[in-house]
């Protein structure tokens, strides 16, 4: 299970609720936690709310919608038994939620949020993923590229322990592209011509 938002989302909702999407995250953690369908405020896609408590003891309201195996956080505030929140949100036909059961530890909750970023790679790159993602059963290429970086991240020791040096890197990688191609070039002869 991994969590993900837009940061222009959470930054209004910081401004506006005094609360970060870090913490409405800590809200499935909570064994006691509540949860119920918000069928009211779902337009496109289908949204949940869950109540819960976060380290610190605040009780909070946290909205969000399930996409695949991610959670994508929508809003965050703290819960009040007072006011409109009240009204608006009926937690009778709700069930104890056990999202707590599925997250990653303390210590691991950083590898599974995803985090919005744009990046400039070179074009032959991005289309050797993309290649691969338009195969049946293959994720999409930008989780295969997340993928391949962690992968290089967790295999190569620190900076300065004896690890591939930068020229090491791009002769090792040059060699594993040359052999992808001629692999590819090899693959495109050997086919028969269709009759």
């Amino acid at each position: 299970m991994g969590f993900e938002w837009d940061d222009r989302k959470e930054a209004h909702n910081l401004e506006l609720h005094g609360i970060d999407f870090r913490a409405g995250i800590e809200s499935f953690d909570d064994p006691l936690a509540l949860a119920r369908a918000d069928p009211d405020h779902s337009g496109t896609e289908y949204r949940f709310i869950i109540i819960g408590r976060s380290k610190k003891g605040r009780v909070l309201l946290t909205v969000f919608t399930e996409r695949g195996a991610e959670i994508r956080i929508i809003s965050s505030r703290r819960a009040t038994r007072r006011g409109t929140m009240r009204k608006e949100y009926d937690f009778s036909k709700a069930w104890r939620s056990e999202y707590w059961k599925k997250m990653p530890p303390p210590d691991q909750l950083d590898r599974h949020i995803k985090v919005r970023i744009t990046i400039f790679v070179d074009n032959d790159i991005l289309k050797f993923f993309k290649a691969r993602a338009a195969k049946r059963g293959k994720p999409p290429y930008q989780t295969q590229i997340n993928q391949a970086l962690r992968e290089y991240m967790e295999g190569s020791p620190p900076p300065g322990k004896g690890g591939l040096s930068d020229d090491k890197l791009i002769s090792h990688l040059a060699e594993r592209v040359a052999e992808y191609s001629a692999a590819k070039r090899k693959k495109r002869r050997t086919r028969k011509p269709k009759a």
